[in-house]
């Protein structure tokens, strides 16, 4: 069985630690143009493969397709932009990769880059011994990621009939391991529904002993507002038809959740811990602004107020419908110019079903790789899979290889060398099973 070996070591933390370098920071889009050339270069090099590049309305994705010997075709994603890593912290250079106690250290080595190039290194590891692929494989890299992925849709829809058409399924490697360090497989992930509620009802704050009882207080009017849409005490989402077309957890579903560890510091069952993060929706505040917050005290009657909230959306819920309703149930003030919704991001749930017939070969590679598989039905936060789910209607799986405490979007951004090496091999061997999958069924 193929192992990342010593004489590899070195040539593969060299090929991260240009990639690293490089940048490639998704807002500012300093160093998007030197990633495309790498990425290019190592396709073009090592995959023989020719690569296209697809516009957006900012960075462009990477499109190429690499030919195999037989009909299947699995589309790999990934991406290649970054977070900026201008926040403290940091123990080493952000764009400098440092290995530290057996991890690489440095701004996407987690998200996504060192994944990322985990994918390409495992095909052309395997290329440089058998020179052909055993099925087809597509690549789309993104450039948009770290913004939401703004364009991915438009782009899926403007090529499924051709680039992206005859897909088998899709392979998604983002994200981080299970908390206790396995490797996962995850079918599906919640959706987002994201808001801002926003009330003004002068031109300045008013001072609260001259105007107090003869003014409005746009704090107060906006509790009262949210009250509408949410109870605080039931902890109940009060948007008409929010709970209508929640689908129940399969009996399947539930078994794998059975198998998942609760994270330390959590007590109870591990069903009903997992339940509430991929089965049932959420109504969180992000933030709210309003008035004076500074360090004495300023008795003002706030004249303007926001905030901000977000709803995780589990399969069945739709992001579209739900958003229609909210903006029925605040008619009256919205027609009256009392409140102000502003919607930040809308993204649809995502699930794959488990009777998919592709799932148990990948249960068997990665198992086959690193001794266990676990798998997550859905995955509690929110990723575009939508795309490839509802828009390409073809299965999809996300198999992360980062370890959990990868510290994305955060300082001190990292991947585990053993984990790095992981995803090379499990790539490697995903195609060497297929090889002996269509040897014997040729």
């Amino acid at each position: 069985m193929f192992k990342v070996n010593g004489n590899q070591i070195e040539e593969f933390k060299l090929y991260l630690a240009k990639f690293i370098a490089l940048k490639g920071i998704s807002a500012t889009r300093e160093g998007v143009v030197a990633s495309l050339k790498f990425l290019t270069t190592f396709i073009k090099e090592q995959l023989n493969g020719e690569v296209e590049l697809l516009p957006t309305s900012t960075n462009p994705a990477i499109y190429t397709e690499l030919r195999g010997k037989n009909s299947e075709t699995v589309l790999l994603y990934g991406h290649y932009d970054v977070m900026e890593a201008d926040d403290l912290g940091w123990q080493t250079p952000p764009f400098v990769l440092t290995e530290i106690a057996g991890r690489y250290y440095g701004r996407g080595c987690g998200d996504n880059k060192g994944q990322l190039l985990a994918q390409l290194l495992g095909i052309a590891t395997y290329l440089r011994e058998y020179d052909e692929l055993p099925i087809n494989l597509k690549i789309l890299i993104e450039g948009q990621e770290e913004q939401g992925s703004r364009d991915l849709n438009k782009l899926v829809q403007k090529y499924q009939t051709s680039l992206l058409a005859d897909i088998d399924y899709v392979l998604v490697i983002d994200g981080s391991k299970n908390v206790n360090g396995k490797n996962v497989i995850r079918l599906g992930n919640r959706g987002l529904l994201a808001f801002e509620l926003g009330v003004k009802v002068a031109t300045r704050d008013l001072h609260s002993g001259n105007f107090g009882n003869v003014s409005e207080n746009a704090a107060l009017k906006l509790i009262g507002y949210l009250n509408k849409c949410y109870d605080f005490r039931a902890k109940r989402v009060k948007i008409p038809g929010f709970y209508a077309d929640i689908q129940p957890a399969t009996t399947q579903e539930l078994e794998w959740v059975k198998k998942l560890p609760l994270p330390q510091g959590q007590t109870g069952s591990n069903v009903a811990y997992y339940h509430k993060l991929m089965f049932e929706p959420t109504f969180n505040i992000n933030g709210m602004q309003s008035g004076y917050t500074g360090a004495k005290l300023k008795t003002v009657i706030p004249y303007k107020a926001f905030i901000r909230c977000d709803c995780r959306l589990v399969w069945g819920q739709r992001p579209e419908l739900i958003r229609s309703q909210l903006e029925q149930l605040y008619h009256e003030e919205l027609a009256r110019g009392e409140l102000e919704i502003k919607f930040l991001a809308e993204i649809a749930p995502s699930k794959t079903e488990s009777s998919s017939p592709y799932l148990m070969e990948l249960i068997k590679t990665i198992r086959e790789v690193t001794g266990d598989c676990l798998i997550e039905p859905i995955m509690p936060g929110t990723v575009p899979n939508y795309v490839w789910t509802d828009t390409l209607k073809v299965p999809t799986f996300t198999i992360p290889f980062a370890n959990f405490d990868q510290n994305n979007h955060s300082v001190n951004e990292n991947i585990s060398r053993q984990a790095f090496w992981n995803g090379i091999e499990i790539i490697y061997h995903f195609l060497e099973r297929k090889k002996r999958y269509y040897g014997t069924n040729i």
